[in-house]
């Protein structure tokens, strides 16, 4: 976990979850991503044919 406090970063240590359904749990409590973290849209193209012989 690493909450800013204006230009800090803190860094918290966190309990290792004893198994999937407590980290599920977990990410389910932490508040949405802002826009500013999510990722752009990527355009998926097909590969192209290459002639390797």
């Amino acid at each position: 976990m690493m909450p800013r406090e204006g230009t800090k970063i803190i860094i918290e240590p966190i309990t290792k979850p004893a198994a999937l359904i407590e980290m599920l749990a977990a990410w389910q409590r932490q508040p949405p991503l802002e826009p500013q973290d999510q990722f752009p849209e990527i355009e998926d193209r097909p590969a192209t044919p290459e002639t390797i012989f």
